[in-house]
């Protein structure tokens, strides 16, 4: 299960964002841990610089289809974390 917490609002300069949560069974690495036991609560995941992971939100240049080809330039994508069974996934997209 993943969670997005939309704390950028309350939080202040600088201090917030879209904190992403994980918990659940973990028997294939998908919580994003890299421990295969499973979390039983909301767990803020750490990335290796030891902070948190908070889904991001920027202006793109370029934006290419699969084969690589520019599909569009200067638009706002932005991160999504999505759960599936077995499997967990964070991607960006236009926003």
């Amino acid at each position: 299960m993943l969670l997005a917490l939309e704390t950028h609002a309350r939080a202040g300069p600088g201090g917030g964002g879209r904190d992403l949560l994980a918990w659940g069974t973990n028997y294939d690495y998908q919580v994003g841990n890299g421990k295969r036991a499973s979390i039983a609560v909301p767990t803020t995941l750490e990335p290796v610089d030891g902070d948190r992971i908070m889904l991001g939100q920027r202006r793109a240049k370029v934006v290419r289809d699969p084969q690589g080809r520019v599909w569009r330039r200067g638009v706002d994508v932005e991160q999504v974390a999505i759960g599936g069974y077995g499997t967990s996934l964070v991607y960006w997209r236009i926003a």
